[in-house]
């Protein structure tokens, strides 16, 4: 049965984890990996060029909003593609601090992530290794 108390906060995890996933050494990783595919800018028309210059400026109100939940992400970019029978395919651009906010997520999910399957195939090893009996010879 789960436990019927009032006092357990489970906000302490999702902060640490909030707190994880935006550390300047994750936030810097995923600028420059929205830097390196060198994107259009969203409805918000901002360069490439401007991105660190603008991150810098506005890292503080940025990760605050994004650990106290007032974070809202700009409107997507609508925009047309041709395809090769002559229709079109709408596509959806989003802003490159939106993306700079993605990217950081999906380095932390992908990192963690990698961390526990690793951390159970150790563990599923171990227990074959102990449950297979060693041959004596």
């Amino acid at each position: 049965r789960m436990i019927e108390k009032d006092n357990i906060n489970t906000n302490k995890s999702t902060v640490k984890m909030l707190e994880s996933i935006l550390s300047r050494e994750n936030m810097n990783r995923a600028y420059l990996k929205v830097k390196r595919n060198k994107g259009a800018g969203g409805v918000d028309k901002m360069e490439m060029d401007e991105l660190l210059e603008h991150l810098k400026t506005h890292r503080e109100e940025i990760l605050t909003s994004l650990l106290n939940g007032s974070y809202k992400p700009y409107p997507v970019k609508r925009v047309e593609i041709p395809k090769e029978n002559g229709k079109t395919r709408k596509l959806g651009i989003p802003t490159l601090v939106d993306r700079v906010i993605d990217m950081s997520t999906l380095f932390w999910t992908v990192f963690y992530r990698t961390i526990y399957l690793n951390f159970l195939e150790f563990i599923c090893k171990s227990k074959i290794i102990y449950l297979i009996p060693s041959r004596v010879n």
